[in-house]
């Protein structure tokens, strides 16, 4: 289980988020944005993304470095093919 506190993880992810210069904005979404909503040790930091490139997300580099782990599967919406990253 990991030890960290809701405002560590929170303050990590805006330091990695500011240092990655594609990210234009994250919205942390899920239970946890619920005013007065029941979390456990699992709740998990559903954060979606906006790029303004995606390709750095995309090299095998970052992938093998930060997503190796994360099963990864291919979701198409009408004519557009995009990574969705499903835990």
């Amino acid at each position: 289980m990991n030890p960290h506190s809701e405002s560590e993880v929170l303050e990590s992810l805006v330091r990695w988020g500011e240092g990655q210069p594609a990210v234009r904005a994250m919205i942390l979404t899920s239970s946890r944005t619920v005013p007065d909503a029941t979390l456990d040790p699992f709740s998990d930091y559903d954060v979606i993304l906006a790029l303004e490139d995606i390709r750095p997300f995309q090299e095998a580099t970052y992938v093998a470095k930060y997503l190796s782990w994360v099963p990864k599967r291919e979701q198409q919406t009408s004519h557009h093919r995009f990574p969705v990253i499903s835990v």
